[in-house]
């Protein structure tokens, strides 16, 4: 009886143990299970929710056993749509190709290639595919990743075609075509430098254009081109640049900033073209040696036939010369309108000396024959060819702004601004000096008089003009 209770009790135990184990395991086992689930999910969430196409493949059947949303998206139709697909129908891998993945299912290096796929409007897309095997359940199967390259791929055929043609360009034409980085240092300068300067292209490249300056220019070309680095802004300047054989020659410099890539320039010698500006300065030079002798001439010539008022023309252009300049005028205007000056009265010639050195107030037919000046030296000018049109401002300097002037009764914005500022610069010179038939009316009082007749008679702003040289800047008349 002992014996057989303790054969109970002994087996009570190992039957407690047993059932401690299993229950062990099978807590292990749901553990494990637990876990494969969870990991399961998160894997079954990237894949759906990851943005790029994702496909599952059975290697045996070519057939398409899972996809994720992205794919479906990709191929334009549904996730079921796409999963009744075999490759061979969009194409993912070509038949050789594909054989070759089979053999290599057991590998456990991902492979990538590129493809066309269709897509199910029938569009063709460059495909880029990373494919690998992957056990599921005990079966090795395929899985792949792609990503649309079209866009990429159009973008680099785009690019290499730009480039092709800015080369084809570049070695075309007689300019050179420089590209630099931003430090300026070139790293592509065109056939057409050995042609300009004598250095082949690899003896530029390396370098940077301006330690091929002229040492004048130096300083000032390092100067522009950190200021362009600052303002990133396109420029065209002129250098003088020195050629292989120690020669210099004027360039004409085009830069243009590309953002945290550098310049590209383009430079082309324009010593000839500076050859025939200094020449056709030289002529202009020349002409207005000529023009200003042919004034002076004149301005002799109206002096001789009236002496009573002789260096009046002289002063009022010199008067409507400094108008002009105080209204901001650029200096070769006030210049032209000084020499204008010199000839405003040319008409006079044609009136009798002794009308003119009358001392006493001229008769009403008097008054009118003195006006004609003003339209007798635009007759006598109006046919010579000068740069400016002189007759016309000759012609225009008795009008008034209200239309009382003479002799065409022009008003406001009608008559031609150098005859504006001369009618003022007429009137204060005239009241100021001394005439045969009167003493000086005075500056003063020649000054009140125009003040009065601002913006009727005279144009407002040739007035202010006036009144600050004299009342703020003590401008003194020429005597």
């Amino acid at each position: 009886m002992d014996n057989q209770l303790l054969l109970l009790q002994q087996e009570n135990s190992r039957l407690k143990a047993l059932l401690n184990e299993n229950e062990e395991k099978l807590i292990n086992s749901l553990r494990k299970s637990e876990r494969l689930r969870e990991s399961e999910e998160k894997f079954r969430k990237l894949f759906e929710e990851h943005s790029a196409g994702m496909l599952v493949i059975d290697p045996d059947t070519n057939n398409i056993i899972d996809v994720n949303p992205a794919a479906a998206r990709f191929y334009g139709c549904s996730v079921e749509e796409l999963k009744q697909k075999s490759i061979q129908q969009i194409h993912l891998f070509s038949p050789d190709i594909l054989m070759k993945e089979i053999e290599k299912t057991h590998s456990l290096t991902p492979n990538r290639f590129v493809f066309s796929h269709h897509r199910f409007d029938g569009s063709m897309r460059d495909m880029e595919v990373f494919t690998n095997s992957i056990e599921i359940e005990g079966k090795v199967l395929l899985y792949s990743v792609i990503h649309d390259m079209t866009e990429r791929n159009q973008a680099v055929q785009a690019l290499a075609l730009s480039e092709i043609r800015f080369r084809s360009i570049a070695e075309q034409i007689s300019e050179i075509i420089f590209v630099t980085d931003q430090s300026g240092i070139t790293t592509y300068a065109s056939p057409a430098v050995e042609t300009i300067t004598g250095y082949k292209p690899n003896e530029v490249i390396g370098h940077r254009f301006i330690e091929f300056l002229a040492e004048e220019d130096m300083e000032i070309a390092v100067s522009l081109f950190q200021e362009g680095l600052k303002t990133k802004k396109d420029y065209i300047l002129e250098f003088r640049y020195r050629k292989k054989d120690g020669t210099i020659f004027y360039a004409e410099l085009h830069v243009q900033y590309y953002e945290n890539q550098g310049f590209i320039g383009l430079l082309r010698d324009i010593t000839n073209r500076k050859a025939a500006e200094k020449k056709l300065n030289d002529s202009v030079m020349q002409l207005e040696h000529m023009m200003n002798g042919t004034l002076h001439a004149i301005a002799n010539i109206v002096d001789a036939h009236d002496p009573y008022t002789a260096g009046h023309e002289l002063h009022v252009g010199i008067i409507a010369s400094d108008i002009a300049r105080e209204m901001g005028w650029p200096e070769e205007k006030c210049e032209n309108l000084k020499l204008i000056g010199l000839v405003h009265d040319i008409g006079k010639i044609s009136i009798p000396a002794e009308i003119l050195s009358k001392g006493g107030r001229l008769s009403p037919i008097e008054y009118e024959l003195v006006k004609t000046h003003a339209e007798q030296g635009y007759q006598i000018l109006k046919n010579i060819e000068f740069p400016i049109p002189i007759a016309l401002i000759i012609r225009g300097h008795h009008e008034r702004m209200d239309g009382s002037g003479y002799p065409q009764a022009l008003k406001g914005d009608e008559i031609l601004p150098e005859s504006r500022i001369l009618a003022v610069a007429d009137v204060l010179e005239a009241m100021s000096a001394h005439r045969p038939y009167r003493s000086s009316l005075g500056v003063e009082a020649a000054v009140s008089e125009i003040e009065t007749q601002r913006g009727i008679l005279f144009d407002p702003e040739v007035v202010d003009a006036m009144l600050r040289l004299i009342r703020e800047k003590c401008y003194h008349l020429p005597l």
